[in-house]
C-alpha cells in the first residue's frame, strides 16, 4: 500500500512537472524513485519529499542527488530551559545549561531531612552521590550547570572535590584516563604520541552501546568473549578505526554501529558465529573496507547496512546461509564490486540492493533457490553487468530492476515470471534479443525503453500477455532502432501510447478482436501493419488505429 497524503508542484524539469510528495506506507510496498506514475503521467519527486512508514512508524526524507530515501531518525526535543536552586522536597528537577544544549531529569528522593550535596561548589556536569558521610539522604543527582568550563573539562565527574572519571563523549581524548561509559562498561584508552591506540573494554556486562564514539584515535578494538549485543552508533565516525574483531558471543549488531568508519579495512567474525541481526547502515561509508564474510547464522540484514562502500570488492555468505532477506540498499553504491553470488535462502532482493555497483559483471544464484521478489532498481546502473539468468520461482520483475545496465546482452526469463515493470530493462543498450515467457500476461511502460542494439522480441508460444505498457519498445533518446519487426500475440488486448519505435518495419497483429489503444502506436507511414483475414475493417475502424489512407495494411 503507498498512497499520496500530499503533493506539491514544486517546478518543470526536462518537461515533467516536480511535486513534493507526501507518502505514506507499509512493509509489503516499496517507495518511488526519481519519479511517480499516476494515471499514465510521470511526475518528478522533489527533494525533501517525505514519506512514513505505517508498519514500523518509521520516517523517510527523499535525497534527490543520490536519488534515495534515507531513514529520518526522531529527536527528543530539548525542554524550556529552568534552574532549581533549592532541592528541599521530594520530585522531579530539571537544571539545563545556558545554552540549552543538553539537560537533565532529576528525581530527589529526601529522606529525614534535605540532601546534601557532596561538593560545596557544583561547577561541572556530573554525577553526586547525596549518600555520604556528611548526608542525611539517600538520593543520587544528576545535576547541568552553565557551560563555563573549558572543553577538556567537559564529562569530569567530582567525588567529594576529586577528579574521578570522564565520559566517553569529550570532542578529544589526548591523554592516557579511564573513561566511562556512563551507563555500561569502561574502556582505557592509551593514546602514544598523539596516534591510535587500543581500546579495552569491561567484561563484567553482556552488551554496550555508544561505547567509544568520537574516540577518532582509536585504530583497534578487543571486545571480550561474553558481549552479546552491540548498541547502535558503537562505534560511529571513529574514523582512525582499522580493524574489529566480532566475538562469536554477539547475536545482534545495532544500527550504524561502524558507519562512516573511513579507515576500516577489516572486519572479522569469529568461527561458529552466534550473530543473527545486523542492522542499519552497520558499515555505511566505510570506504576502506574490501572484503567481508557473512555468517551463515545471520538471518536479518537492516537498511542500507553496505551502502557507499566504494572499495568494497568481496562478499562471501558463508555456505548454508540463513539469510532470507537482501535488504533495499544493502550493496547501493559498492561501485568496486564485481561479484555476488545470492545464497538459495534468499526470498527476496529489495530495492536499490545493488543500484550503482558499476564494477558488478557477474550475479550468481545458488542452486534451489527460493527466490520470489526482485526489487525496484535491485540493479540500477551495474553498467558491467553482461548477463543474468533470473531463478525459477521469481513471480515479477518490478520497475527499474535491470535499468541502465547498458553491458548487459542476455537476460533468462523463468517461466514463473508473470509481469515485467516500468523501465525494467529501459537503457540497456546492449541487449540484442529478448524471450518474453508465456507465463507473463504484462509488459510495463517504456520496459524496453531505448535499448537501442535489440533486435528481436520472442513471446513464447501459447502467449498469455494481456497488455503492453505505453512507450515498452521505443524511446526517449535513441530508442530501439534495430527493432524492424515485431509479433503482437493473440491474447493482447491493450496496447499502450506510443509503444513502439518509429523505426519498426512490421507489425503483425494476431489477436482476431483489435487490442484497446491508449493513442498512437508510434510507428511511421512506412511501416506495414499485418493483420488476420476478414480482420482488416475492424482494426481500420478501431479506435486510435493509424488512418488506412495514410498507413499501409495488409491480412494476411
Amino acid at each position: 500500500m503507498i498512497n499520496v497524503l500530499n503533493m506539491t508542484k514544486t517546478g518543470v524539469v526536462d518537461d515533467l512537472f516536480e511535486f513534493k510528495f507526501d507518502f505514506e506506507f507499509d512493509n509489503a510496498s516499496t517507495l518511488p524513485v526519481n519519479f511517480v506514475v499516476m494515471e499514465q503521467k510521470k511526475y518528478l519527486i522533489a527533494e525533501g519529499s517525505t514519506a512514513k512508514n505505517v508498519s514500523t512508524n518509521t520516517y523517510y526524507t527523499y535525497n534527490g542527488v543520490g536519488k534515495k530515501w534515507v531513514k529520518t531518525l526522531s529527536k527528543t526535543p530539548i525542554p524550556t530551559p529552568t534552574t532549581d536552586t533549592n532541592i528541599t522536597e521530594n520530585g522531579n528537577y530539571s537544571v539545563v545549561n545556558n545554552d540549552a544544549t543538553a539537560y537533565n531529569d532529576v528525581t530527589v528522593n529526601v529522606f529525614s531531612e534535605p540532601a546534601v550535596l557532596i561538593s560545596k561548589d557544583i561547577t561541572v556536569n556530573g554525577n553526586y552521590n547525596a549518600s555520604s558521610d556528611n548526608a542525611n539522604g539517600y538520593s543520587t543527582v544528576n545535576v547541568n550547570v552553565p557551560n563555563t568550563y573549558t572543553a577538556e573539562d567537559e564529562g569530569k565527574v567530582v567525588d567529594n572535590g576529586e577528579l574521578v572519571a570522564q565520559t566517553a563523549y569529550p570532542a578529544e581524548i589526548t591523554e592516557n584516563d579511564t573513561y566511562d561509559t556512563t551507563n555500561y562498561n569502561s574502556i582505557t584508552v592509551n593514546v602514544s604520541s598523539g596516534s591510535g591506540g587500543n581500546a579495552t573494554f569491561a567484561t563484567t556486562d553482556t552488551g554496550f552501546n555508544y561505547a567509544s564514539q568520537y574516540l577518532t584515535l582509536l585504530e583497534s578494538i578487543n571486545i571480550p568473549i561474553n558481549i552479546e549485543s552491540i548498541g547502535n552508533g558503537s562505534f560511529q565516525d571513529c574514523t582512525g578505526l582499522k580493524s574489529i574483531t566480532i566475538p562469536n558471543s554477539v547475536t545482534e549488531i545495532g544500527e550504524f554501529v561502524f558507519a562512516e568508519c573511513s579507515s576500516l579495512e577489516t572486519v572479522t567474525f569469529e568461527a561458529n558465529s552466534s550473530l543473527e541481526t545486523i542492522g542499519d547502515g552497520v558499515f555505511r561509508g566505510c570506504e576502506a573496507l574490501t572484503s567481508i564474510t557473512i555468517p551463515n547464522s545471520v538471518t536479518s540484514i537492516g537498511f542500507q547496512p553496505f551502502q557507499d562502500c566504494t572499495n568494497l570488492e568481496t562478499v562471501i555468505f558463508e555456505a548454508n546461509s540463513s539469510l532470507t532477506i537482501i535488504g533495499d540498499n544493502m550493496f547501493y553504491g559498492c561501485s568496486a564490486l564485481t561479484s555476488i553470488t545470492i545464497p538459495s535462502s534468499v526470498t527476496e532482493i529489495g530495492a536499490s540492493a545493488f543500484s550503482g555497483c558499476t564494477s558488478l559483471e557477474t550475479v550468481t544464484f545458488e542452486q534451489n533457490s527460493s527466490l520470489e521478489i526482485i526489487g525496484d532498481n535491485a540493479f540500477y546502473g551495474c553498467s558491467s553487468l553482461s548477463s543474468v539468468t533470473i531463478p525459477d520461482g521469481v513471480t515479477s520483475i518490478s520497475d527499474y530492476t535491470f535499468g541502465a545496465c547498458s553491458s548487459l546482452s542476455s537476460v533468462t526469463i523463468p517461466d514463473s515470471v508473470t509481469s515485467i515493470g516500468a523501465d525494467a530493462f529501459s537503457s540497456c543498450t546492449s541487449l540484442t534479443s529478448i524471450t518474453i515467457p508465456s507465463s507473463v500476461t504484462e509488459i510495463g511502460s517504456k520496459t524496453f525503453e531505448d535499448c537501442e542494439s535489440l533486435e528481436t522480441v520472442i513471446f513464447s508460444s501459447p502467449s498469455s500477455i494481456e497488455s503492453i505498457g505505453s512507450e515498452a519498445f521505443s524511446g526517449q533518446y535513441e530508442g530501439t532502432p534495430n527493432l524492424t519487426t515485431i509479433t503482437i500475440p493473440s491474447s493482447v488486448t491493450s496496447i499502450g501510447y506510443h509503444a513502439f519505435s518509429s523505426n519498426l518495419e512490421i507489425l503483425t497483429f494476431e489477436p482476431t478482436t483489435p487490442p484497446e489503444l491508449d493513442g498512437d502506436l508510434g510507428i511511421s507511414t512506412t511501416c506495414v501493419i499485418r493483420v488476420p483475414q476478414e480482420t482488416l475493417s475492424d482494426y481500420t475502424s478501431a479506435s486510435n488505429y493509424p488512418d488506412p489512407s495514410e498507413y499501409i495494411y495488409e491480412e494476411y
